[in-house]
């Protein structure tokens, strides 16, 4: 009698989940197939001595013993399934290649987690030459980077093996519905999503994630030829979606899982750096949703159809604002970003996976607001205490018109704002110190009984950004010989000056300490819109609009 692979519970509730057409047992069932517990004790024992064993196998005996494991695992999963499937008689009438199919897909996941499992215990080959050097000085270092080389070539392995998993279930997925029953069906029914077009979307969205996620911990090991057949598959996929069970009621159509593939799609393209592609692919879905909205063809739209799964509508507006705020179209992801805090729950009854997206997105919220010119309110910042010690100098800095806080400031947490891909966008916000400056300027000289405050002599914003930032108006006085000596003497004892990072460099030589550079920077500030007027270079003033002269901030208090 040959020895089991699986257990036979979990075979038995794939089979039923298959035979019933009943999408969330299967999707469940596809998650256990990820999991150790899935295999029966016995092999699983023997699963791990063979990996243990093979650590110093080269490369083709490490093929060989993943080849054999793969057929091993692949044969005894699929009589399991299959021998439990046969003792149900009680299922819908359906054609029995559709059930292999199914089989098929919880097959090839559990066959990829076998395999994921060798690989992360077996570490990669090496060559002759790494392996003297690692024997000869084995460091910590040198362990984690070998962890770490493993687990990436694993998730490399997982992700190949669920899109071949993926690939079966789409074409099953994909075949035509109109046998099944698709009116009339009881709430319980209709819950279960059983017997419906769209049954097995919930699966489909189970693969989705698991293949996203495993791309996420491989990183750059996933190739751009796994990546490609990844996006190939997924956006025919997507074609086909968009398409299906037009009779059908939104809530279980094929089409509510198109959403789900868009965000796959977007997470790898982004991961990946292909910007491209992920702007060509929310531009495609933009126009649907416009077309949709236009002639009030549900059908035409990507949204409407998952507006019920509120995780996937949160997903894709927060990369949608993302992308939006990479492009520079500040209003755009302002919007998206608000619709995705405002969808999320709220902080207090968060669980921690859901507090941290929330916060994230709150995160890029407050980022936008300063890049648009628009002071964040204190109840933004009182949101997040890490908010708060993040932006708070930022936006103090601003307030003051002093570039060089504002500065050192974003120096503090360049590492953060780096990783998060803000750095050069909060640089740009430099501009609004001026803007600060100008207004609070405008706002002293209309305190004056009698003066004109629509006409500001360059000259006075030039003094009060030296004020500000604490630059001397005119040079220092000549000294005599004796005291320079006397001077030289003293900063030969002297600490030297500590050294100013680049961003500190660039102010001082760039903050508007001369005319000419002054004059720059309203023409920069009138250029951008945050002032309405115009400056008279020959008479050195700056003439603002009687009426809202500043429109992205209101007068102080």
């Amino acid at each position: 009698m040959e020895q089991p692979i699986v257990s036979q519970s979990w075979a038995a509730n794939a089979a039923n989940a298959i035979n019933k057409k009943i999408g969330a047992k299967l999707a469940d069932a596809i998650n256990e197939a990820s999991d150790l517990k899935v295999f029966e004790p016995r092999f699983l024992e023997q699963l791990l001595a063979t990996t243990s064993s093979s650590n110093s196998n080269t490369a083709e005996q490490q093929e060989d013993a993943s080849a054999k494991l793969l057929d091993t695992v692949i044969d005894g999963t699929r009589k399991a399934v299959m021998g439990e499937l046969r003792k149900l008689r009680d299922g819908p009438e359906h054609s029995e290649a559709d059930n292999k199919l199914y089989v098929e897909v919880v097959v090839r996941v559990v066959a990829s987690n076998a395999l994921y499992r060798q690989s992360l215990r077996t570490p990669p080959p090496t060559d002759d030459d790494a392996l003297q050097q690692s024997a000869q000085s084995p460091t910590a270092s040198g362990s984690e980077s070998f962890a770490q080389a493993s687990m990436v070539q694993a998730s490399n392995k997982l992700v190949r093996g669920l899109l071949h998993a993926f690939e079966a279930l789409q074409q099953v997925h994909m075949q035509d519905r109109s046998h099944y029953r698709t009116a009339k069906l009881s709430k319980q029914q209709l819950s279960s999503s059983a017997e419906t077009p769209g049954w097995d979307t919930v699966p489909l969205m189970t693969l989705v994630h698991m293949i996203q996620k495993a791309s996420q911990t491989a990183g750059t090991a996933v190739n751009d030829e796994a990546l490609t057949q990844i996006v190939r598959s997924w956006r025919k996929l997507l074609i086909y979606l968009q398409s299906s069970d037009n009779g059908v009621v939104q809530d279980f159509s094929r089409r509510r899982g198109a959403l789900a593939v868009v965000n796959g799609l977007i997470i790898m393209l982004f991961q990946h750096n292909n910007t491209h592609q992920c702007r060509a692919l929310l531009q495609s879905v933009e126009h649907s949703e416009q077309v949709s909205e236009t002639t009030g063809d549900v059908t035409k739209s990507v949204l409407r159809p998952a507006a019920h799964m509120i995780a996937e509508v949160v997903k894709f507006r927060y990369y949608q604002g993302r992308m939006k705020l990479y492009e520079k179209k500040f209003a755009e992801a302002a919007a998206s970003f608000s619709t995705a805090y405002r969808l999320t729950p709220p902080l207090s009854m968060c669980s921690v996976p859901q507090r941290e997206n929330k916060l994230r997105i709150h995160f890029y919220r407050i980022v936008t607001g300063i890049v648009c010119g628009h002071e964040p309110p204190a109840a933004f910042l009182d949101v997040d205490p890490v908010s708060k010690q993040l932006f708070r100098p930022i936006i103090e800095a601003i307030r003051e018109g002093n570039p060089q806080s504002f500065c050192r400031a974003l120096d503090r947490n360049a590492s953060l704002f780096r990783k998060r891909g803000v750095y050069m966008l909060l640089q740009q916000a430099r501009i609004l110190c001026y803007l600060y400056l100008v207004q609070r300027v405008h706002a002293l000289v209309g305190a004056i009984p009698g003066a004109d405050n629509t006409k500001i002599s360059v000259q006075l914003i030039l003094d009060a950004s030296r004020l500000v930032m604490d630059v001397p108006a005119v040079d220092a006085p000549a000294v005599e010989d004796g005291q320079q000596d006397e001077g030289a003497a003293a900063d030969d004892c002297s600490p030297p000056p500590a050294k100013k990072s680049r961003m500190e460099e660039i102010v001082a030589e760039t903050s508007g300490h001369d005319m000419d550079a002054m004059c720059l920077w309203i023409c920069r500030l009138i250029s951008r819109g945050f002032v309405r007027g115009y400056l008279s270079y020959e008479h050195k003033t700056l003439v603002v609009a009687k009426a809202s002269p500043f429109p992205s901030i209101s007068p102080p208090s």
